[in-house]
């Protein structure tokens, strides 16, 4: 079997692959004898962000003692989308893949590519491909906390947990706290983040001023714009008086009385 495939230049995509077949020499080869070809294709259509590839399997089908060679031709896909073609090393000859790639800048839309069958002696064959070109998701992320107004007593801590909502973006999330008033201060486990969520604990000095303080919370990664959430800290006094025992175990007699 000899197998040929040519792309000529240009702005349209044209492929053309010649599948030759092993035959004995005897009955039609395509010169006469009622001999056919079909032509189908699998997918039939895709759908491929910019910049992204697919790949249809284009399966030739011989009828009437049809021997000769199949040319696959290529035609009708915008500027911008290119192809390879080329043949599946089990399949007799009989069978094409075909690669579409579409160019970053291609126009979202849909572009039909018409895929003719031909051979000498057989009637044309064609099939049509449907390319739905779309718009890749954007790469981002989103911040959510599981407490946004958090209440601190002066000289102690609260924990909030922080959750990431990734869309096509792995990479790390540094976060910070902004607009925090002297006193209080904010720490972030595991920072930059590489997961899903992170532990932020706030903590209160003993001088720390009592009042509800706006904060920001803000995720900022390469390449992305940052993102922010607001919240609130509120922190409280800390109890004006404390109890201590004198003496950790007492006895008293039953009807009398004991202190400590």
């Amino acid at each position: 079997m000899r197998i040929r495939s040519m792309f000529p230049r240009g702005g349209k995509l044209a492929g053309l692959l010649v599948l030759a077949a092993c035959g004995s020499g005897k009955g039609p080869t395509g010169n006469g004898g009622g001999g056919s070809i079909t032509l189908t294709l699998d997918p039939p259509s895709a759908s491929v962000n910019r910049g992204g590839t697919t790949v249809v399997m284009g399966t030739i089908g011989r009828g009437g003692g049809f021997t000769g060679d199949v040319a696959i031709a290529i035609t009708g896909a915008a500027t911008g989308i290119t192809g390879t073609v080329t043949t599946a090393p089990t399949n007799g000859g009989n069978s094409a893949v075909v690669t579409l790639s579409v160019g970053s800048d291609v126009a979202p839309g849909v572009d039909t590519i018409v895929v003719h069958a031909s051979g000498s002696g057989v009637a044309t064959v064609t099939a049509t491909f449907v390319l739905t070109i779309t718009l890749p998701q954007p790469s981002m992320y989103a911040l959510a906390i599981d407490d946004s107004a958090l209440v601190i007593t002066q000289g102690a801590s609260a924990a909030a947990t922080v959750t990431l909502t990734r869309t096509n973006y792995s990479g790390a999330v540094t976060l910070t706290v902004d607009g925090l008033p002297a006193g209080i201060s904010a720490a972030v486990a595991a920072n930059p983040v590489a997961g899903t969520s992170a532990t932020i604990t706030f903590t209160a000095t003993t001088s720390a001023s009592p009042g509800t303080f706006p904060a920001l919370l803000r995720g900022s990664a390469s390449g992305l714009a940052d993102v922010m959430l607001p919240l609130s800290v509120t922190v409280t006094p800390a109890p004006g008086f404390t109890l201590r025992l004198t003496s950790p175990a007492i006895s008293v007699t039953a009807g009398a009385s004991a202190t400590t």
